[in-house]
């Protein structure tokens, strides 16, 4: 029984063998995948795969045997040797005709599908970054140039505050009179305090723009003392010299109004009528309190102190002041001996200008008079101070 049972098998191996032999031959077979040869099924389905995907085909050969096997059983059930010969070469050739199938087309690997996703999407990223970081270093430039670009305030308003102050200044200075005009006339008609009214009268339209100049320019606050002094006193003597021009020829100024000429109201100043007697007792005497003043306003008269042929400005009042006083009470108008002296009646009249009189003459006289000197007054000339 047992020899039976050997001589069942024995065919099976032998066809098992031959498939075997069959399969590796098949399974040798050259397969291009990719380009390049492969030498069994697991490089042709996977190229580059790893240990376990040849030994899964390791595990489906054995499922082929088990099937072979199962085949062998039902020949050895067989009545004769023949079926069974012709069933395993039945066997045998679907085996074969399963195992040489043309190969499949090589599969791609996914592995390497993850791979390159992978080294795609960082380089994606580094272009997303570096385009975010360009984005991103353009704006702090933009910021700074528009902060650049922003206009700054202010120092324009000071300026324009200043350029009122300038153009009052200048309209006050071209305010102030020109008494070289005065000046001008002074020294062609008048000589050692004679005056040319003949002459004169030849002239009296540039006397009248003159005067005119001044009435229209009163003293203003930010004149100087001086300025003052010298704008009333010309005054004074243009309008003197005019009212004799007006009226010539004539003897003597106290032919007019009644031997008052002086207290008629001729100028307007500001608004405001003055007499000759206004100008010098109500402006000149009380507001500049100066005594050298009497030398220097001119009333037409022999007996007045000479009218000078210089006028008077700013800058020259002060000299011109000492000079026509000194030359005054030098002259012959008065005899000043050391123990006694006759003076002009103007010291007389006006003797609470003058104080302490001796002193006053010392002062200006090139004589020496004596505390206890006598004091007379010689009596006044009103003819007129010229032809």
């Amino acid at each position: 029984m047992k020899f039976l049972w050997i001589f069942m098998f024995l065919p099976f191996f032998s066809c098992v063998q031959a498939g075997e032999e069959k399969s590796s031959k098949a399974d040798n077979t050259v397969v291009l995948s990719d380009g390049k040869a492969v030498k069994d099924k697991a490089d042709a389905i996977m190229p580059g795969t790893d240990t376990a995907s040849k030994d899964n085909a390791s595990e489906m050969t054995i499922a082929e045997m088990v099937k072979k096997a199962e085949t062998s059983a039902r020949i050895v059930t067989s009545d004769t040797n023949a079926d069974a010969a012709t069933s395993l070469a039945t066997t045998e050739s679907v085996t074969v005709a399963k195992e040489t199938k043309p190969t499949p087309t090589p599969k791609v690997n996914a592995n390497e599908i993850i791979e390159k996703q992978a080294e795609t999407q960082p380089r994606v990223s580094q272009v997303e970054t570096k385009t975010t970081q360009s984005t991103q270093s353009v704006k702090p430039a933009l910021v700074e140039t528009k902060v650049k670009t922003t206009p700054a305030p202010e120092k324009v308003v000071e300026k324009k505050t200043e350029k009122p102050v300038e153009t009052t200044k200048v309209v006050e200075v071209v305010g102030k009179p020109d008494h070289g005009a005065f000046n001008s006339l002074l020294k062609s008609y008048v000589s050692n305090g004679n005056v040319n009214y003949k002459g004169f009268k030849s002239s009296q339209t540039k006397l009248g723009a003159y005067i005119s100049d001044l009435t229209s320019n009163a003293p203003a606050s930010d004149w100087s003392r001086n300025e003052k002094l010298a704008y009333w006193m010309n005054l004074y003597n243009a309008a003197t010299i005019n009212l004799i021009l007006d009226n010539y020829p004539l003897k003597s100024i106290m032919d007019l109004d009644g031997g008052k000429p002086w207290d008629v109201k001729r100028v307007t100043v500001d608004g405001q009528n003055y007499s000759l007697n206004d100008i010098e007792h109500k402006i000149i005497r009380p507001r500049f309190k100066d005594a050298r003043i009497h030398f220097a306003v001119n009333c037409a008269a022999k007996s007045c102190p000479p009218i000078s042929n210089t006028a008077f400005t700013g800058s020259n009042v002060n000299s011109e002041l000492d000079r026509i006083t000194k030359a005054f009470i030098n002259s012959s108008a008065n005899q000043i001996a050391g123990s006694s002296m006759s003076i002009s009646k103007i010291f007389e009249w006006y003797a609470e200008d003058f104080g302490d009189i001796k002193e006053y003459i010392n002062k200006y006289s090139s004589t020496k008079v004596s505390s206890d000197a006598a004091v007379s007054y010689i009596d006044y000339d009103w003819a007129l101070n010229g032809k």
